[in-house]
């Protein structure tokens, strides 16, 4: 369902004209927040095409805008500078190819097809001059010898082009930055086919400065590849995921936090509908699935691009589909533009492609059927950013607060609007959120709770026409949770370095793939690239390369013993399970059971599968929803093959044991201390009494500039927004506050 938070724009028919060939066509699709500016047709270009494919941008150094479309024969050059009147500046024909696919350096394109001819070059530099010249076909480079290319990227940061696939071929690179005008052949990766990629240049960790490539490589998954070295590039890290089928296209988000991928195929393999997945890459080295999404719609999705807070995804018969993403890893679809006028069949028709980055806002769409598509986005909107996330625990004194900026986006925001809303087991009730004087900055404070309870809460704001927006999306459906308590203890902790007393048991009929410690061999087949928590070694099914899962039984791995009483008990661990090849696949879960008598009997504490996972899944779980804590707690991981021999491989890594404590606040706010003697017994432990020692300590708080305790107010009127709300700074207004409470009594 699309957010209502954005204004709907439904086009309506459009006429396109001052195209070169001067036909004007009546053009309606279906569409919600985005609006329909022009189209050139397959019939529209010098010569006439049969369909459509992939398209790419340029902006030339004047700032004129050019759109670059591959057709079945040709490349395709547009001028979209006034996009409701594009103008076809040039087409060059080559070998025919459904696939064709461009990108940009500089002033030149860089174009291939899987039909051959190699990279064909063309020079842009006199684009504004109706000029562009077709310049060469590089074909040399490489051990696979074929002029096909499927793809190609290219990373403009390092000057360097990469041909995906072609054959067996996964990249051959090319230099630009020397003569651009004719690549230069430098190295080539094949350790898998690439079907597309991504290439980067890192920007922090360890890896900061490397050149990586994100390569899709259908069913073999997600694959970064170190390419610095361009001689001698290598495979750094590699993740799956649950009915993988052709791993096609994807991209990295801004901040290089995550990457969002397509499969092509999932759709007609396993009947799902269109569905986006996330993977953590901040460790380049252990990408990790973390979510996915769906519209729900059958369509097959095919090019996505990411821009800021939002996805930009080419999804065949569904036509462009937007997603707002500033919860980077739960999308909301938030546009759509309907290219293809049949309905949603799971189909390769309609939208193939799409490019969002020009500066005037315009996006291209390339289609199979329809050529070329200019669109334009209506999403006037508040945007609300969390600089430093949003709380999963908070403590039930009502201090605590939440912190967030109100971005305005093509509208102007009422600031008396800005609220927060908690609920704390009565349903929403709304909070003031007020400015802190910082650019877009403001602060509401969450109101008592009682221990232990999860707080639910969201925030909103309209604009000065009443147009309201909240975050996240959904608002009150949707909310953000946060734990009530005070403090928390670990109990048992184990990362799997040392050897900390777990036991492995097996079944009579077990003949392979038993529960072992080490450092995961990558071997294929389903077993997990890397640990978890990249400590280095974790719990694995028969850690052997190749043919190494389990077999013939079952094997069971049991933690020691450990105390869960004093406070409410948090049990969390990492698991992998695989079990999507072979005989009968999908069929074999991993069990998580619990004890609370020293292993006497077991419960099933959570079950993972037997869909498989194909990628680590992180779980905290409170352990009194399903037993009675005690000092004589145990934790099993049960996992086997049964029926036709399916390939089942698993994993455990980082298991925690956590124990939450809730101590609720003082009944009296002024009551601060028991004593007025800094270090002596009882000093600043509240006692239930107001005295004299309660203001002099609070005294020697504001004047030692102690934040934690000083800090009481946003300002000094009573009734009037941020009275009694912390803003993190101690003024005057913090003492007066406490002055007027202190006086008041309790």
């Amino acid at each position: 369902m699309l957010n209502t938070r954005f204004r709907r724009v439904v086009a309506s028919a459009g006429i396109l004209a001052g195209v070169a060939c001067g036909v004007a066509t009546a053009q309606p699709y279906a569409s919600e927040n985005i609006q329909f500016l022009s189209r050139i047709g397959l019939n529209d270009v010098p010569s006439t095409e049969s369909q459509g494919n992939d398209c790419w941008g340029y902006v030339s150094p004047s700032g004129r805008e050019y759109a670059i479309v591959g057709m079945f024969s040709s490349f395709v050059f547009v001028e979209i500078t006034d996009p409701e009147n594009p103008v076809v500046i040039f087409q060059h024909n080559g070998v025919g190819s459904t696939w064709r696919d461009v990108k940009v350096f500089g002033s030149y394109a860089y174009g291939v097809t899987e039909g051959g001819g190699g990279i064909a070059v063309y020079n842009m530099s006199n684009i504004d001059s109706g000029v562009v010249t077709f310049v060469r076909s590089v074909n040399t480079g490489g051990s696979i010898t074929t002029g096909a290319t499927h793809n190609v990227a290219l990373n403009t940061d390092s000057g360097y082009l990469y041909r995906c696939g072609g054959g067996s071929a996964g990249l051959r690179m090319y230099n630009l930055n020397t003569t651009p005008d004719n690549p230069q052949y430098v190295g080539e990766w094949n350790g898998r086919y690439v079907h597309d990629a991504q290439i980067v240049n890192w920007n922090s960790g360890p890896l900061a400065g490397r050149e990586l490539a994100f390569c899709c490589c259908g069913g073999a998954g997600l694959r970064v590849v170190d390419v610095t070295n361009k001689a001698a590039p290598v495979e750094i890290g590699s993740s799956s995921y649950a009915n993988i089928d052709y791993c096609h296209q994807g991209w990295l988000s801004d901040d290089q936090q995550y990457f969002y991928l397509n499969d092509e195929l999932d759709e007609q393999s396993f009947g799902l509908p269109t569905t986006t997945r996330v993977f953590d890459v901040s460790d380049p080295t252990n990408p990790t699935f973390v979510n996915s999404w769906t519209n729900g719609n059958p369509s097959i999705d095919h090019n996505l691009y990411v821009k800021g807070d939002m996805i930009f995804a080419a999804n065949y018969t569904s036509g462009l589909r937007v997603f707002d993403i500033t919860n980077p890893t739960a999308g909301v679809e938030i546009g759509y533009f309907d290219t293809f006028s049949g309905g949603d069949p799971t189909s390769f028709n309609g939208a193939w492609s799409t490019y969002p980055y020009f500066p005037s806002g315009t996006i291209l769409i390339s289609d199979f059927q329809q050529g070329l598509v200019m669109v334009r986005t209506q999403f006037e909107r508040l945007v609300f950013e969390f600089p430093t996330g949003t709380p999963e625990r908070i403590g039930p004194g009502g201090t605590d607060t939440l912190t967030f900026n109100v971005i305005e986006q093509g509208v102007t925001l009422n600031p008396a609007s800005v609220m927060m809303h908690v609920d704390t087991g009565s349903g929403f009730v709304g909070v003031p959120a007020v400015a802190t004087g910082n650019p877009d900055e403001y602060r509401a404070t969450f109101p008592a709770a009682s221990c232990f309870d999860n707080v639910g809460f969201y925030v909103s704001a309209e604009t000065s026409t009443n147009e309201l927006f909240v975050a996240p999306q959904g608002g009150a459906a949707a909310a953000f949770e946060a734990l009530v308590v005070t403090g928390s203890e670990v109990r048992f902790a184990d990362n799997f370095q040392t050897n900390m007393g777990w036991t492995v048991t097996n079944s009579a009929g077990l003949t392979s793939g038993a529960w072992e410690r080490g450092v995961p061999v990558n071997g294929g087949r389903g077993d997990p690239p890397s640990d978890y928590d990249g400590s280095g070694q974790c719990y694995l099914t028969e850690n052997v390369s190749g043919d190494s899962d389990v077999d013939g039984g079952s094997t069971t791995l049991t933690s020691p013993v450990f105390d869960a009483t004093g406070g409410e008990a948090y049990a969390s661990y990492a698991a992998w399970l695989s079990n999507s090849f072979g005989g009968s696949p999908n069929n074999d879960p991993l069990d998580i059971e619990i004890s609370n008598n020293n292993g006497g009997s077991w419960i099933l504490f959570e079950r993972i599968g037997p869909q498989s996972q194909d990628a680590w899944r992180y779980t905290t779980k409170r352990i009194a929803d399903v037993i009675t804590p005690t000092a004589q707690m145990r934790l099993r991981f049960v996992i086997g093959d049964a029926g036709a021999g399916s390939v089942v491989e698993g994993g455990v890594d980082a298991v925690m044991i956590e124990i939450l404590t809730c101590m609720a606040p003082p009944a009296c706010q002024p009551d601060l201390t028991t004593g007025a003697v800094a270090g002596q017994p009882g000093y600043g432990v509240p006692n239930g009494v107001l005295n004299n020692d309660d203001f002099f300590y609070y005294l020697a708080q504001f004047a030692s500039g102690n934040v934690a305790v000083a800090d009481l107010t946003t300002g000094a009127v009573v009734g009037q927004p941020g009275y009694g709300v912390p803003n993190g700074i101690i003024t005057n207004d913090d003492f007066f506050y406490y002055l007027a409470i202190f006086a008041a009594g309790c």
